[in-house]
């Protein structure tokens, strides 16, 4: 299986989120500089953010969430959170068990999520805070609009 990266940007002047498609031996700063050139500045992908993009791809696609990393290493917070995620996987009730957790963190203890892993049927996919984005070749279109269209109405 192969994936493909992207990276979410917002157009300066509509407002509108897209990606355009990373490669990883591409230079970063050089995207991002022609990414500027063409009107679009950065979409930093805030611990909110993060939130409802786990809740619209765990409720609405029915993406299981397998992993969330965060800004800070930290080996009690990942046993606190491995467990949840073992059960969301079983049931998504415990959605509103993990979202109430990060909630918590994000607002009460500035520990802010890195990156936050997906996975169906048709592979892996994931989402980092600088924006950077991953999935399978042939459903990367597909989730990158999903992804854009659910970062837009956060920060619109």
């Amino acid at each position: 299986m192969i994936l493909l990266r992207g990276k979410l940007f917002q157009n300066i002047k509509t407002e509108t989120v897209s990606s355009l498609l990373y490669n990883s031996t591409q230079d970063y700063y050089a995207l991002i500089r022609d990414a500027q050139k063409q009107g679009l500045r950065q979409s930093i992908i805030t611990s909110d953010i993060m939130i409802a993009i786990a809740e619209h791809f765990l409720i609405h696609r029915k993406i299981a969430i397998t992993a969330i990393d965060f800004l800070v290493d930290d080996d009690d917070l990942q046993s606190e959170i491995t467990p949840i995620l073992n059960l969301l996987k079983s049931d998504s009730v415990y959605w509103a068990l993990l979202k109430e957790k990060l909630e918590f963190l994000s607002k009460n203890d500035s520990i802010d999520i890195k990156k936050i892993e997906f996975r169906n049927s048709d592979g892996l996919f994931y989402i980092q805070v600088n924006g950077i984005f991953a999935a399978p070749e042939a459903t990367y279109k597909a989730f990158s609009e999903e992804l854009s269209s659910v970062v837009e109405r956060c920060v619109r």
